[in-house]
């Protein structure tokens, strides 16, 4: 039997699923060596092209709400959104900016920029 990226289900990340959606996340990134673009380490290269696949399967696994506030920015990396999202799902919405998400449709700044 082979093991292959569609055999592993990674639910989408909505709200109240953090704590284990960001580790299958974590897995599928690892078992795809991707996480490298998320927490890049000293010395290792992150080619332009896994950067790219890091951030489509971050935003890939993301409510279609949720790809509005932070799948917006072209100018977004897979560290910078991975950093938003867990800063707003880590700390329990403690963020002003967070609070308002599942109530947000539409506009409002792109993810990787909004803040507070």
């Amino acid at each position: 039997m082979q093991l292959g990226a569609e055999s592993l289900p990674v639910p989408l990340l909505g709200h109240g699923n953090w704590p284990v959606w960001s580790i299958k996340i974590r897995a599928f990134l690892n078992f795809l060596d991707l996480w490298k673009a998320v927490e890049p380490q000293e010395g290792v290269n992150v080619s332009p092209l896994d950067e790219q696949k890091a951030l489509s399967v971050l935003i890939l696994h993301l409510e279609d709400s949720l790809v509005l506030i932070f799948g917006a920015d072209p100018s977004c990396t897979a560290q910078k959104l991975w950093g938003k999202l867990e800063q707003c799902y880590a700390r329990l919405n403690h963020e002003p900016w967070c609070r308002s998400i599942a109530q947000q449709k539409q506009g409002g700044k792109p993810g990787c920029l909004q803040q507070g």
